[in-house]
């Protein structure tokens, strides 16, 4: 499975939007679009891709899907 459509599975899992998810990890909106659509890909390691990371973390915590943390999604995406 792509990286764009593992991020797009957590998107739709959590009921958040794109604007969601920028405001928490700092992401713009067209890099945001770029990994949706598959355009780019977020090197492992860097801020964005951390940020990116947390972001989806700090959301599912937000409705009690504690399962989904950070270091779960990093080593999926």
């Amino acid at each position: 499975m792509k990286f764009s459509e593992k991020l797009n599975d957590y998107i739709e899992q959590l009921s958040c939007t794109g604007k969601d998810i920028c405001n928490l990890s700092g992401i713009s909106a067209a890099s945001l679009s770029r990994y949706r659509n598959g355009e780019r890909v977020p090197e492992l390691g860097t801020k964005p891709f951390e940020d990116l990371c947390c972001a989806l973390a700090q959301i599912s915590a937000e409705k009690g899907e504690l399962q989904i943390t950070a270091e779960a999604v990093k080593k999926r995406l």
